[in-house]
């Protein structure tokens, strides 16, 4: 019975590693994924940059998106260029750098963090960091939101990204457009 109880060890350990390796690969393509949108990823001007750091400024409640899954941060708190993300037991300090790629997705800094929808004038703002879960920004004093759903803004900026590649559409009326999407 000691080799069948040995034998249904390793069989676990071999499960679990093939569980880490698994998880590895999936977390490595996703990387992957987003670096190469990052480098395809085009600075905002320094007009639209400053337009959305006027408009982001000061305390925010982190919350989750999803009920059963718990953010890493509670709060974040923007300075200037800088935002910083706080827990009881993290603190970390990043600095905005607004870019877009050709397929009209929003990056706010250099790690990868997503902007799902842009709403500060609402009191959210909604992002999916690289290797975190997707978190809701809340302004302090707005009141409750409920979860998001899922809306045609890839069509949206799809059709935008198109007018634009066919000359329909100059640069400035490209960004403007691209700015006006309230779920951005």
């Amino acid at each position: 019975w000691q080799d069948a109880a040995i034998a249904g060890a390793l069989g676990g350990i071999l499960w679990f590693l093939l569980y880490i390796l698994i998880k590895f690969i999936i977390d490595s393509y996703a990387r992957r994924r987003v670096d190469a949108s990052l480098r395809a990823a085009e600075l905002l001007t320094t007009t639209e940059q400053s337009r959305m750091l006027a408009e982001i400024q000061g305390e925010w409640k982190v919350c989750a998106t999803q009920p059963a899954r718990r953010p890493k941060w509670e709060r974040a708190s923007v300075s200037g260029e800088h935002y910083t993300l706080s827990s009881p037991q993290l603190t970390e300090r990043r600095l905005f750098c607004f870019s877009r790629t050709p397929d009209g997705r929003l990056f706010v800094d250099d790690k990868g963090t997503e902007c799902v929808e842009w709403a500060p004038s609402d009191g959210r703002v909604r992002l999916k960091p690289r290797s975190e879960n997707e978190m809701i920004w809340k302004q302090e004093g707005m009141v409750e939101i409920e979860m998001m759903q899922t809306s045609t803004m890839p069509d949206e900026i799809g059709t935008l990204v198109q007018l634009k590649g066919d000359g329909e559409l100059t640069d400035q009326q490209y960004s403007d457009l691209m700015m006006s999407k309230a779920k951005f």
